[in-house]
C-alpha cells in the first residue's frame, strides 16, 4: 500500500512540473518583431534608436503603393541600446522581440567615433541574431530606414535579407555578418568593415576605420 501511495506522489510531482513548463511562453500576436535596428548620434551623449517593426499584412491587397506598408518606424532617444528598447515596450501594446531582426544601421558620423560599445551589447543579447547584416550609412540610420523602399520584395525583413547578400551573384559588395564585425572588432590582425550604404542614390560600399572602397550603382 505504501509502495502505491509513493508511485502516486510521484505521478503528482511529475504532471505538476510538466503543467508549469510553458507558463511564461508568448505567442506570436504578443510580440513586435523588429526586422532592422539603427543607431545614431544625437545630443547630450545620448543615441537615438531606430526599430522597423513587421507589420502583419492584411488579407486586403488592393493597395498599390510603392512604400511597404508591412512595416512601421519607431525612434526614440536614449542613454544605451538597451534602455531604449525598455522604453519602447513601456509604451507598445507589444513585447519588442530581436530574433528576426536582419540589418543593423549605424550612421556614418556615430561609426567614426566607435561603435564597440554598441555592437558589445547587441552580441550579449541573446535575441540579436550573429548572422545580422552590419550597414554603416552616410545618412542618418533613421533616415536610411524611413527611406528603403522594397519595389520587387513585399515583406521587409526578405528584402533586407536579399539585398545584403547579393555579394552572392555580384562582386561590387560584400557581406558583413555582426559574428565577423564583432570577431574583428576584437583581433589584432584584423579590421572591422562593413557595407556603406546611402539611400537615396543607392550607394553599397565596403568601409574600415582606415579605408574605404566605394562601389556605386543606381
Amino acid at each position: 500500500m505504501n509502495i502505491k501511495y509513493v508511485f502516486l506522489i510521484l505521478i503528482l510531482l511529475i504532471s505538476l512540473i510538466c503543467l508549469t513548463g510553458c507558463y511564461d511562453s508568448r505567442g506570436i500576436e504578443t510580440l513586435a518583431y523588429v526586422v532592422a535596428l539603427g543607431i545614431d548620434k544625437s545630443d547630450n551623449n545620448a543615441i537615438r534608436l531606430t526599430l522597423q517593426f513587421a507589420v502583419p499584412s492584411s488579407s486586403d491587397s488592393s493597395s498599390s503603393s510603392s512604400q511597404s506598408s508591412d512595416s512601421t518606424i519607431i525612434d526614440v532617444e536614449c542613454a544605451t541600446i538597451e534602455s531604449g528598447i525598455s522604453l519602447v515596450n513601456s509604451y507598445i501594446s507589444k513585447k519588442v522581440n530581436l530574433s528576426h531582426c536582419k540589418a543593423l544601421v549605424i550612421s556614418e558620423a556615430l561609426a567614426y567615433e566607435g561603435v564597440s560599445d554598441y555592437v558589445y551589447a547587441l552580441v550579449n543579447n541573446v535575441e540579436f541574431r550573429p548572422d545580422c547584416y552590419v550597414v554603416i550609412s552616410r545618412c542618418d540610420a533613421y533616415y536610411f530606414l524611413s527611406n528603403s523602399a522594397p519595389t520587387l520584395e513585399s515583406v521587409p525583413a526578405r528584402y533586407y535579407e536579399l539585398i545584403l547578400n547579393s555579394s552572392e551573384y555580384t562582386g561590387f559588395t560584400q557581406s558583413v555578418y555582426l559574428s565577423d564585425f564583432y570577431k574583428n572588432i576584437l583581433s589584432t590582425t584584423a579590421q572591422p568593415v562593413a557595407i556603406l550604404g546611402r539611400s537615396k542614390y543607392k550607394v553599397y560600399t565596403i568601409i574600415s576605420y582606415r579605408h574605404i572602397y566605394t562601389r556605386w550603382w543606381i
